[in-house]
C-alpha cells in the first residue's frame, strides 16, 4: 500500500485500493512512500515502510 496521509504515527493508507486508518510500527512515514501491513489486530492496523 501507499501512505496517504503523513503517518506520526497514526494516519490513513491507501491498501489494495481502498482508505483504511493505520498505525506505523517505527517512526514518522512521509505521504506517498510504500507500506506493508505487519499486523492486524481487530480494527487497528500496523504498518511498516518499505
Amino acid at each position: 500500500g501507499t501512505a496517504f496521509t503523513s503517518l506520526r504515527p497514526s494516519g490513513t493508507a491507501v491498501i489494495n485500493g481502498k482508505r483504511i486508518d493505520v498505525v506505523t510500527e517505527g517512526p514518522f512515514v512521509e505521504r506517498g512512500s510504500p507500506i506493508k501491513v505487519v499486523e492486524v489486530e481487530g480494527a487497528r492496523v500496523v504498518v511498516r515502510a518499505v
